[in-house]
C-alpha cells in the first residue's frame, strides 16, 4: 500500500499551485487549475507535504488535507472486508417515510427509513446502471436492477425490498430493488482515525451522532468480526465531520467479487478494511451512546 496526503486548493491559489509544480515536480495534480479547484498529492510524511502544509498555514491558505491510500492488486485480493462507497445518484427521495424511533429526541439524527424506498423516476430519470446508491435524510442507500438480485442469493446480512414511484406508492417499480442490509458490527478499534470536525459544529448534542469524520481506513480487532456477515453496517456514524452521521456498509470479499465480476460497480468504491489482532489504543476518538435497539 502506498499513502500520500492529498491537499486541496481553489481559485485564489491557483498561480501560487502553478509556481509551487514548478518547484515540486515530483508531485502529483489532480484537476485543471483553470477549472478553479485542484488536488495536490505528496508522499504522506515527506518533507514535501510537511512545507506544503507549513507554508499554506503560515500564509493563511484556505486548504483541506486527507490521506489517500493506493492498494496492489494482491492486496485488494486478499482482503476479508470492505466499506463500500459510491457517488450518490441525484435520483430524488423526498417521498420516502421515516421513523423516529431510534432517533436522537433531542437532535433528531438516527432517524430511519419506514416503508419501502420512494423516488420520482423521471427528475431525473432512474439511472440505467445495474446498481447506484441514493441518498435518502440519513443514509446512503443501494439500490440494484431486479436482474441482478439473484447474484446475491448466497450473501448474508442483507435483503432486497421494494422501490416504488412517488406517483404510485401501490406499485413497486419492477426494474430496481432496494438493497436492506439487516447485520451491524461491533465498535471499530480504538486506533481508527476519527477526528472531529474543525470548527466543532455550533450546539453539538451530547448524543454525539454527528460531526465526524474518518480521516484513514477503518480499523478492526479480528474478534470484532467473528460474527460479521456479507453485508454489515458500520456502529459508527460519520460523513465528513458535517451535521449527519451516516453509518456506512461494510461487505466481504465474496461481495466485491460478485459485484466487480458483474461490472456493477468500479473497483475505487472499495476500500479494505484492515484487521488487527490486539487493539493498542487507549480510548475511542468519540463516546457513542449505545441505548438504541439499531446502535448509534
Amino acid at each position: 500500500m502506498k499513502r500520500f496526503m492529498v491537499f486541496g486548493l481553489k481559485g485564489a491559489q491557483i498561480e501560487w499551485v502553478e509556481r509551487l509544480l514548478k518547484a515540486k515536480p515530483n508531485c502529483l495534480l489532480v484537476g485543471d487549475p483553470a477549472s478553479g479547484g485542484v488536488q495536490i498529492e505528496f508522499e504522506e510524511g515527506g518533507p514535501d507535504a510537511v512545507s506544503f502544509e507549513a507554508y499554506c498555514r503560515q500564509r493563511k491558505i484556505s486548504f483541506d488535507a486527507a490521506p489517500h491510500r493506493i492498494y496492489s492488486a494482491a492486496e485488494l485480493n486478499s482482503a476479508r472486508y470492505f466499506l463500500l462507497a459510491g457517488e450518490p445518484s441525484q435520483l430524488n427521495t423526498d417521498a420516502t417515510r421515516y421513523s423516529n424511533t431510534t432517533a436522537c429526541p433531542v437532535c433528531g439524527v438516527g432517524l430511519t427509513q419506514a416503508g419501502p424506498l420512494v423516488v420520482d423516476p423521471q427528475h431525473p430519470k432512474l439511472p440505467k446502471r445495474r446498481m447506484f446508491c441514493v441518498c435518502l435524510r440519513e443514509s446512503t442507500e443501494w439500490i440494484v436492477a431486479s436482474e441482478s438480485v439473484a447474484l446475491f442469493k448466497e450473501c448474508s446480512g442483507a435483503r432486497f425490498g421494494d422501490v416504488c414511484a412517488a406517483n404510485n406508492l401501490l406499485r413497486p417499480l419492477g426494474s430496481v430493488k432496494q438493497l436492506i442490509i439487516e447485520s451491524r458490527l461491533p465498535r471499530m478499534a480504538r486506533i481508527t482515525n476519527f477526528e472531529e470536525y474543525d470548527p466543532p459544529l455550533e450546539n453539538k448534542c451530547s448524543c454525539n451522532r454527528a460531526g465526524w469524520g474518518l480521516l484513514d481506513e477503518a480499523v478492526y480487532e479480528e474478534s470484532a468480526l467473528g460474527q460479521a456477515k456479507d453485508f454489515n453496517l458500520t456502529l459508527e456514524r460519520w460523513y465528513g465531520g458535517g451535521p449527519v452521521g451516516l453509518s456506512w456498509p461494510v461487505v466481504s470479499q465474496r461481495v466485491r467479487r460478485l459485484i466487480l465480476d458483474n461490472k456493477l460497480l468500479r473497483r475505487g468504491c472499495f476500500d479494505p478494511v484492515r484487521i488487527i489482532e490486539k487493539d493498542p489504543g487507549d480510548r475511542h476518538k468519540f463516546e457513542l451512546p449505545l441505548d438504541s435497539p439499531r446502535g448509534p
